[in-house]
């Protein structure tokens, strides 16, 4: 008995050991102090943005698309009286237009701009139209050779606006 009793003992002394070393690691990792992570602050270099001075009578244009010459004010997905500004690109080729000055709205916008005189199929360039309601009948003319063809009755229709807003007439 006496050498059961010695074994017992040291198996409890081994356990014992055992227990006081897992201790004594778990509690040295805790004490290993933890540093905390700092982050830099992300620096925001602010750009001055220069914004134009408005004049009074001067019309803010709702964007500035950069457009195909064959798209009409029907492809626009705007409403009559409001007003959009597009940049046609350079080497344009004509597309059919109906009116003179007023034009129906499925009428080659950039083809419209040239047979007004406000820019050519070769450079391309910026105009500004506004939208109409439609007229009785559309004139045809022949100018800046581009012929615009008479129309009948037509439900919408497109101007173009000069850089104040007003309507340009055909010369």
């Amino acid at each position: 008995m006496e050498m059961k009793r010695h074994v017992a003992l040291v198996c409890m002394a081994l356990v014992i050991v055992v227990f006081l070393t897992s201790c004594m690691t778990v509690e040295g990792t805790m004490s290993v102090p933890i540093e905390p992570v700092v982050e830099e602050p992300m620096v925001v270099a602010e750009v001055p943005v220069e914004e134009p001075a408005l004049e009074e009578e001067e019309v803010l244009p709702v964007a500035k698309p950069k457009i195909d010459w064959m798209l009409s004010a029907q492809g626009l997905e705007v409403s009559i009286g409001e007003r959009i500004t597009l940049v046609l690109p350079p080497d344009g080729a004509p597309s059919a237009i109906w009116g003179d000055g007023m034009y129906t709205d499925d009428s080659s916008i950039g083809t419209a701009a040239v047979h007004m005189g406000l820019l050519a199929f070769e450079t391309g360039g910026e105009v500004t139209i506004e939208i109409r309601d439609g007229l009785d009948s559309y004139a045809g003319s022949t100018r800046n050779g581009v012929t615009s063809t008479p129309y009948a009755e037509w439900g919408g229709s497109f101007v173009f606006l000069d850089r104040n807003g007003n309507e340009i007439t055909a010369p």
